[in-house]
C-alpha cells in the first residue's frame, strides 16, 4: 500500500506553489521526505487557508544534485520528488467547514515543515473531499 503525506505551503507563499505546480516538483526539508516513494500521495496544506491540492508522487524522493532540481534551495529542502497534480481547489478547502475534513480526519492544524504521514483513514477522508 502506498503512503500519504502532507506538504505545507507557508501563508503568503503562493508563488512557491505556482513554481512547484508548473515544474511538477515538490521538496521538503523534513527527514521523513526521504521515505516518499513512487505512487505515494501528497496533499498540500496552505497555512491559514486550507487544503489546496491532491497530488501523486511520480518518483521516489532523492537529494537534489543540481540547482534545477530544487529551484528553491535557499529554503533548505533536502528531498525532492516529481508530482502529478490530481486536483486543486482555488480557494482552498477550509479545514473548519461544518461536517468537513476536520471532523473526518481529526486533523486540526498542520505545522509548517513537519511533512506528516497520514493514517489510511485520514487519507481516505481527504481523497473524498478532493473528489
Amino acid at each position: 500500500m502506498n503512503n500519504s503525506w502532507v506538504g505545507t505551503l507557508a501563508k503568503g507563499r503562493q508563488e512557491l506553489w505556482t513554481l512547484c505546480r508548473s515544474r511538477g516538483l515538490w521538496g521538503t526539508g523534513s527527514s521523513r521526505g526521504g521515505r516518499v516513494a513512487s505512487g505515494d500521495e501528497l496533499f498540500i496544506w496552505y497555512a491559514g487557508q486550507g487544503w489546496l491540492a491532491h497530488c501523486r508522487c511520480l518518483y521516489s524522493a532523492h537529494y537534489p544534485e543540481e540547482e534545477a532540481e530544487a529551484p528553491w534551495r535557499d529554503l533548505g529542502y533536502q528531498w525532492v520528488f516529481r508530482i502529478e497534480l490530481l486536483k486543486e481547489h482555488i480557494p482552498p478547502l477550509e479545514i473548519k467547514a461544518p461536517g468537513g475534513v476536520q471532523e473526518e480526519t481529526g486533523i486540526h492544524t498542520i505545522q509548517l515543515g513537519q511533512f506528516p504521514q497520514l493514517k489510511p483513514v485520514q487519507a481516505n477522508a481527504l481523497r473524498r473531499f478532493f473528489e
